[in-house]
């Protein structure tokens, strides 16, 4: 049960499984409502087993979402065909509108959004972590990157 002033709070308590949520000023009409429920939910058995099986699948399912894997490939077209680029083989990415170029020695391709994890070298552009140990401000606001 939740008793405070602050009505933007309900959602979550709800989330928490509030059996109740009275915002001030209580009135004594709704407090005997609250104190009834209380009263019913407490006559019910709790299975306390069941509760933290489900806990422990919540945190399992939370625990399993936190944990992600880097970025290995990127798919990136080239004209009307998509090339799988080894994130590894990036040497930098340049942001351009509502797309990223993405550099390798071989050549360049494009992504819609640029990936996590790329460090900002530029104001449009990023080097990949790794990629380059030393990079140079350029004129006009690039960038230049050397091994």
């Amino acid at each position: 049960m939740f008793v405070t002033a602050y009505d933007e709070f309900a959602l979550k308590a709800f989330e928490l499984a509030a059996l109740d949520y009275l915002l001030k000023p209580v009135t004594d009409q709704r407090l005997a409502r609250c104190v009834e429920r209380l009263k019913a939910r407490l006559q019910r058995p709790l299975n306390v087993d069941s509760l933290v099986s489900q806990l422990k699948q919540i945190v399992d399912q939370e625990r399993a979402a936190s944990i992600e894997e880097p970025l290995r490939v990127l798919r990136a077209g080239i004209g009307d065909t998509v090339k799988m680029i080894p994130v590894e083989e990036v040497c930098y990415f340049q942001a351009s509108d509502k797309y990223t170029t993405v550099v390798t020695k071989d050549g360049e391709a494009l992504i819609r959004t640029p990936p996590q994890g790329a460090a900002r070298a530029a104001r449009a552009g990023a080097l990949r972590p790794g990629a380059s140990r030393h990079h140079r401000q350029l004129a006009g606001g690039g960038c230049c990157a050397a091994g």
